[in-house]
């Protein structure tokens, strides 16, 4: 099936998530009507986790009431288990709990949250997804990272068919790494978010930027870059990963209705000029980690 260019991210239906989020979780009636609009728009995907709150709970009740929208969900797994033993009935468990919240047959891809529980259970949790999705729970196997170095290690597991990743205007790690060719090479699918580094490009306000001052040089660079090429900064943010050919689908957590509608009015932006990609790669390239990776900006 091929996915719709936009991925609805539902962090904030279970959680209040993200540093630009001024509303908080929504009820469960703004809820459905983000998920509606999803519906009504063509969107295809859903991406959600077993640890955002109750997103999994909504998201089933919604389509358990409107039973014609079939999209894939992609979910994240998180292990948590000190005895090797136990992690099959573990593993099993959490799946099944996933599997009935969202209230599916089957679930399109079961994503591994941690990057590092891949490095710490590694082939013996392989062969337990392996098993599960022979028996139909999941049909595919996928694993969520944080950089280049996570996504290179990460396709060295043959399982592993779908990968999620950040990569946005300051984050081109991934982008230039080349990872991008292997992963379409090999016929798999690459999933971004972070696309909108949590609503970081578009924050103001001092309180803020005194936590992460050189945020600030920054998005003063991007804004400006903005005005001179007569584009806003989202449709320079958005275009910048929607435009990669190799980029299967971008993942965007949505806290209300208007920033969906929003968002896919900017799928009909036309692509970014070359000069403009080549000034973004020039000036954003080598981003500080701590203003590009959300993981320090409370350090």
């Amino acid at each position: 099936m091929t996915h719709s260019k936009i991925t609805l991210g539902t962090a904030q239906l279970g959680l209040n998530y993200g540093i630009a989020n001024k509303t908080g979780k929504p009820d469960i009636e703004r809820a459905y009507e983000i998920l509606s609009l999803a519906q009504q728009s063509g969107i295809n995907c859903i991406d959600t986790a077993m640890s955002y709150g109750d997103s999994e709970v909504v998201i089933g009740k919604y389509l358990e009431q409107n039973s014609a929208w079939r999209p894939n969900i992609i979910t994240k797994l998180k292990i948590d288990v000190k005895d090797k033993n136990k992690l099959r009935e573990k593993v099993n468990a959490n799946i099944e709990q996933s599997v009935e919240r969202l209230r599916q047959d089957n679930i399109y891809c079961i994503m591994l949250h941690d990057f590092f529980d891949l490095i710490s259970y590694g082939e013996k949790l392989m062969e337990i997804l392996l098993d599960i999705k022979s028996k139909g729970k999941v049909l595919k196997i996928g694993v969520s990272v944080y950089s280049d170095q996570e996504l290179a290690k990460a396709l060295e597991y043959p399982e592993l068919e779908i990968f999620q990743g950040p990569v946005n205007v300051f984050d081109q790690r991934i982008v230039h790494s080349g990872l991008l060719n292997d992963i379409k090479a090999q016929g798999k699918e690459f999933f971004a978010r972070s696309v909108f580094l949590q609503g970081l490009f578009f924050l103001e306000g001092k309180k803020f930027f005194e936590r992460i001052l050189e945020a600030l040089f920054y998005i003063n660079k991007l804004s400006k870059l903005a005005s001179e090429y007569n584009l806003s900064v989202p449709e320079i943010a958005f275009s910048y990963v929607k435009d990669n050919p190799k980029i299967h689908s971008l993942v965007l957590g949505i806290e209300i209705k208007k920033q969906l509608e929003d968002n896919v009015k900017l799928l009909n932006v036309m692509k970014l000029p070359r000069e403009l990609k080549n000034e973004i790669t020039e000036i954003f390239l080598n981003i500080p980690e701590k203003v590009r990776d959300p993981r320090l900006w409370s350090k």
